[in-house]
Parts: C-alpha cells; structure tokens; sequence
C-alpha cells in the first residue's frame, strides 16, 4: 500500500490518502452519474473501509478510505469546501 498526502486549497490541513489494491468487491456508481463518464465508482473491500476508483477504468488505482475519513471527504465536497 502506498501512502501520500494532499492539501486542499485555502486549507493547511493535510489529507491522507492510501492507495491499495483492493480484491475484487463489487463496485457501484451513483444514480446520480451521467453519460459524460465523469464518474466514480465506490466499494466496501472490507467492514471499515470505503474505496473509490474512476469509472471510466476499472483498473486504474483505488483509493481506499476509513469511513470517517469517506465521510469527512464527502462532506467537504458537499459544502464546497474543495
């Protein structure tokens, strides 16, 4: 697994991201995606843990979070904080 971490603009705070192969879980995109492919798809790989991939390849790299930090992330976007 590898690990980095990113800063968002106006903000000191600093996210971490890890990157793992995550086995097979069944992946899902929002009902709310469209046909322009601008799209991300999520998956559980295990009971505390939330990934995210693009969704227009499905082998490009996963980024796996904690639900906490899923949550946090989302709502960040939400709020337009990012």
């Amino acid at each position: 697994m590898t690990t980095e971490s990113v800063t968002t603009p106006g903000s000191t705070a600093e996210i971490p991201l890890r990157q793992a192969a995550v086995p097979a879980p069944a992946w899902w995109k929002s009902s709310y995606s469209n046909h322009q492919g601008g799209c991300v798809e999520m998956a559980e790989p295990g009971p505390a843990a939330v990934a995210f991939r693009d969704s227009k390849d499905s082998h490009s790299p996963v980024l796996e979070f904690t639900r906490g930090e899923a949550t946090a992330f989302i709502e960040a976007v939400i709020a337009g904080s990012l």
